[in-house]
């Protein structure tokens, strides 16, 4: 048996949905809103680390210019 810390199924922590729906909410605000680029700072081809195992990071970090969309 495992143990699941915010449960499995319709039934699951109602805390981690609505974190899940904020997250969707803030994402879509700001697509709409914005536009995204691609800052001339961010080294092009990007190199992933060696060494990240849990998660994707760069060696250099990504940089991107928003820009409000009137």
């Amino acid at each position: 048996m495992y143990h699941l810390p915010f449960g499995d199924g319709p039934r699951n922590c109602i805390g981690a949905r609505f974190a899940v729906n904020q997250t969707k909410v803030g994402l879509i605000k700001v697509l709409t809103n914005y536009k995204i680029d691609i800052c001339e700072k961010t080294q092009i081809p990007i190199q992933l680390a060696p060494l990240s195992s849990l998660m994707l990071q760069t060696t250099h970090g990504i940089y991107l210019k928003l820009t409000k969309i009137s």
